[in-house]
C-alpha cells in the first residue's frame, strides 16, 4: 500500500510503500482516523501537520502524533480524517440556526473555520439538502457542523484536492442503494449486533429562568424504527443558563427555545443499535457512506434496514480486508 504524503503548505513530499499495518475508518459525520505502522528509517517521511492520501479511501488524514520505537525498530503514526480541523475552532456564543442544511453549514464554516485550515477552502453551493432547526455554541465548530447535518438527516465530508492544492466541503446525504446483503445470498461474511441504552433518553426537563421548566418526550419525534412510547421513562435534566427570557422577548417564544433545546438533548440521546459487517471485497467497493440498505443475517437474528456510518480498511499480515459499521434505521423483518 502507497500513503502519499504532503507537506503543510499542501506540497507532495513523498510516498511510503513499506507499511507493516494500518488501520484507516472513515466516517458519515465525523472525522475518521488512521494509524500505521513502518520500519523505522520511513520515520524521516512523517510529521504533525502534514496530510497523507490513502488508496481505497475517500477520506484523508492530517498527521497528529509520530512514536519512534528503536527497540522495536518501527515508527507508529496517528492521524485524525480533515473533519477534525474544525475542531480546532470554537463557536464562543449560543445561536439558534433554521434553514437548508449547507447553506447554514456553509455560513459556520466561513464565519468560524476557513481559518483552521491549511489552504483555500471551497463551500458547497446552495442546492436541495435537509432542512435543520437546532441549537449550536458554544462548542467546537465540529460539534455545530454535527448537529446541524444530524437535524436534516445528513453526512458531511471534508475533501482534500492534491491537483489544486485545495479543500472541499460537501453533504453526505442519504441514499437507498440496491444492495441486499445476506449470508446466504453472498456479500455478508458476517454481522455483530449491538444494543446499547446506556445513554438513551425519552424524556429532557429543561428548566430556564424564573422557574420556567419546560418537558420534552420522544415519542413520535424521530423516525428511525424506536418505538419511544413503549419504553420506560428515562429522563434527563437540563439547566440552560446561556439564553434568556429577554432574548426572546416574548414568553411563549422563550419557551418555544427552551422546548428546541429538549428535542436537541433528546436527539444526541437515542439508543444505539448498530451493526458491524465482515462484507466481501467487491461489496465493500460498492458500498458509499449514507448508503441505505436491507441487512439479513439468520444466524444473528438481523433483519434490517441500514445506514452505512463507517468503513474501516485494515492492513495486517500483507492481507487487507474491510468492514462497514451500520446503524440500524427501521425492522424489516421480525428481529
Amino acid at each position: 500500500m502507497e500513503l502519499r504524503i504532503f507537506d503543510r503548505m499542501l506540497r507532495w513530499r513523498s510516498v511510503c510503500d513499506r507499511v507493516l499495518s494500518l488501520t484507516a475508518s472513515e466516517a458519515f459525520d465525523r472525522p475518521g482516523a488512521c494509524t500505521w505502522t513502518a520500519p523505522l528509517d520511513e520515520a524521516k517521511r512523517f510529521s504533525p501537520e502534514r496530510i497523507v492520501v490513502l488508496p481505497g479511501m475517500e477520506d484523508a488524514y492530517v498527521i497528529e502524533a509520530v512514536r519512534e520505537d528503536t527497540a522495536a525498530g518501527t515508527v507508529t503514526v496517528s492521524a485524525g480524517g480533515l473533519l477534525s480541523y474544525f475542531g480546532r475552532s470554537v463557536i464562543p456564543v449560543h445561536r439558534r440556526v433554521t434553514g437548508a442544511a449547507d447553506t447554514l453549514c456553509a455560513s459556520l464554516i466561513a464565519e468560524f473555520g476557513a481559518a483552521a485550515l491549511p489552504g483555500p477552502l471551497d463551500l458547497p453551493e446552495t442546492g436541495e439538502s435537509g432542512e435543520a432547526d437546532t441549537d449550536v455554541g458554544p462548542s467546537t465548530l465540529l460539534a455545530a457542523l454535527r448537529a446541524v447535518c444530524g437535524a436534516a438527516g445528513c453526512g458531511m465530508r471534508l475533501s482534500f484536492l492534491p491537483e489544486t492544492g485545495r479543500f472541499a466541503f460537501s453533504l453526505r446525504p442519504r441514499a437507498r442503494v440496491p444492495f441486499f446483503l445476506s449470508r446466504t445470498q453472498g456479500g455478508l461474511a458476517g454481522s455483530e449486533r449491538t444494543q446499547d441504552l446506556s445513554r438513551y433518553a425519552n424524556r429532557a426537563v429543561v428548566l430556564g429562568e424564573g422557574g420556567v421548566a419546560v418537558t420534552v418526550t420522544a415519542a413520535g419525534l424521530f423516525d428511525d424504527g424506536w418505538d419511544d412510547a413503549a419504553q420506560p421513562p428515562r429522563a434527563v435534566l437540563e439547566r440552560v443558563t446561556e439564553f434568556s427570557a429577554a432574548d426572546y422577548g416574548t414568553e411563549a417564544l422563550y419557551r418555544a427555545a427552551l422546548e428546541a433545546r429538549g428535542r436537541r438533548i433528546l436527539a444526541g440521546r437515542r439508543p444505539v443499535r448498530t451493526v458491524s459487517l465482515r462484507v466481501s471485497e467487491s461489496t465493500a467497493a460498492d458500498l458509499r457512506l449514507g448508503d441505505l440498505f436491507p441487512v439479513y443475517d439468520d444466524a444473528a437474528g438481523l433483519d434490517v434496514t441500514a445506514l452505512c456510518t463507517e468503513r474501516t480498511l485494515t492492513l495486517r499480515g500483507g492481507g487487507t480486508t474491510v468492514t462497514v459499521r451500520a446503524d440500524v434505521v427501521g425492522e424489516t423483518g421480525n428481529s
